[in-house]
């Protein structure tokens, strides 16, 4: 008898056949990336199904309710990336032995109802749905809970951030973009001693959840709340050196705690917020928005050597006065009227004092020497810049180029980074709406 049935990404289409009901000894179901269509048959009378995996199709319709009735031995139930619709049965939480339930990126609605907790689900992942109303309490009460994402829902209620501290294994908790209330006050700072990801964006959250010692700490994401204040030091701090990834953007924050030292963050988003005084310097970063705040400082002069593999960079919308350099995109710069030389034009007079590196507009003709001088100069530095991008190129592009295991672990991180990236300025611009009303006493942007 036919106990497995493993045909993903075959360009399969239409409906799941109706015999798939008929499978009495069917094991393990896997038919994802395919064009399959309608609705999701019952797989009840499969009673030794260990695994479903239907995700990435175009099925729709609700799940019946018989979906899983009676498979006390299902395990796995993925089905992500659907246009499913209607509410989601309770029934899928109460099976004694499930672990994983992923759902998704569908149209999913209604309200969660409170569950039995004798479960054994580590993974809930019902993300890009519709669904409303408060968080059933119980998700709270899901022991050996590691992966718990509900972002981009219409979920609303106050949640106290100690509730979640009862989830003592989680590695990954998104709340973000829902019409929550997230109190963080008295949260312990080793609430999440396992903690690798924590996404609340567009919580309303008031200040910053204390997180001295999330020793395992890599990607915060507080963006699109009315945190207010100065970014504290210890931040800088948390995941101690794994943080690779932080986005503070949309807050009302005024300056950052003195002392500090940035670490070397993979994206740095400091944007839409009131930040003054001195532009921070990061280290080794690959995408850094500093963008419509009011710093208004001079750009430093060698912030350049720790921008090298960077691919964003924006200081735009500030109030940044002195020379710019010419590695990223003029958008990069733009809305600082302080700002001159190359690629920018420039509002100062043309008595201004030109270093020898820089191109005068008003050179004389009669300057024949000193134009000579610079032109020898300008050629130097372009020849070790080369000179040190083919070196630096050959370091990097090398074990990509001949060691596969590197090269598969490369692409993965930087499709994950760019996905979240894309992803969370998607999000940002549906729920702007949502966002806190800043000071509107602002220094002109230019």
């Amino acid at each position: 008898m036919l106990s497995r049935i493993e045909l993903r990404n075959c360009s399969f289409s239409g409906p799941l056949p109706n015999s798939m009901t008929n499978l009495t000894q069917l094991r393990y179901l896997d038919l994802s990336s395919n064009g399959f269509e309608g609705s999701i048959p019952s797989f009840n009378r499969s009673r030794n199904l260990t695994h479903i995996d239907l995700s990435r199709n175009d099925l729709r319709e609700p799940i019946p309710s018989s979906f899983v009735e009676g498979l006390l031995n299902l395990v796995y139930v993925d089905l992500r990336f659907n246009s499913l619709n209607g509410t989601i049965p309770s029934s899928l939480f109460n099976l004694p032995s499930l672990q994983k339930l992923q759902l998704s990126n569908n149209h999913f609605d209604g309200q969660l109802t409170d569950f039995l907790t004798a479960s054994q689900l580590d993974t809930v992942d019902l993300s890009s749905n519709n669904l409303n109303g408060p968080i059933p309490l119980s998700l709270f009460d899901l022991k050996r809970l590691n992966i718990l994402s509900l972002s981009s829902n219409n979920f609303t209620g106050i949640v106290l951030l100690e509730m979640i501290q009862r989830l003592s294994n989680l590695t990954k908790l998104d709340l973000s973009y829902n019409s929550l209330s997230i109190n963080a006050s008295g949260s312990n700072s080793n609430f999440f001693p396992n903690l690798t990801t924590l996404n609340l964006a567009s919580c309303n959250l008031q200040g910053f959840p204390n997180l001295k010692n999330q020793s395992r700490l890599f990607h915060l994401d507080l963006s699109n709340n009315q945190i207010g204040g100065e970014i504290p030091n210890w931040i800088w701090e948390v995941g101690n050196g794994s943080l690779v990834y932080l986005n503070l953007s949309r807050n009302l924050l005024v300056g950052l705690q003195e002392p500090f030292v940035i670490p070397s963050l993979s994206v740095l988003d400091l944007h839409s917020n009131n930040l003054g005084g001195k532009i921070p310097i990061p280290q080794a970063s690959v995408y850094v928005d500093y963008s419509s705040n009011d710093f208004n400082s001079s750009i430093p002069a060698d912030i350049g050597n720790n921008l090298t593999w960077a691919y964003f960079f924006s200081v735009s919308n500030n109030n940044i006065t002195g020379n710019q350099f010419s590695t990223f995109e003029n958008t990069s710069f733009k809305g600082n009227m302080g700002l001159c030389g190359f690629p920018l034009t420039s509002d100062v007079e043309d008595n201004h004092s030109y270093p020898e590196t820089e191109i005068n507009p008003n050179w004389r003709a009669d300057e024949s020497n000193r134009h000579s001088d610079t032109k020898t100069q300008i050629n130097g530095n372009l020849i070790a810049v080369e000179c040190g991008f083919i070196t630096g190129l050959g370091i990097v592009v090398g074990p990509l180029l001949f060691c596969k295991r590197w090269r598969e672990w490369y692409y993965k991180y930087v499709d994950r980074i760019v996905f979240k990236i894309l992803h969370r300025q998607e999000q940002g611009r549906k729920n702007r709406g949502r966002r806190p009303r800043r000071n509107p006493i602002r220094r002109h942007k230019g």
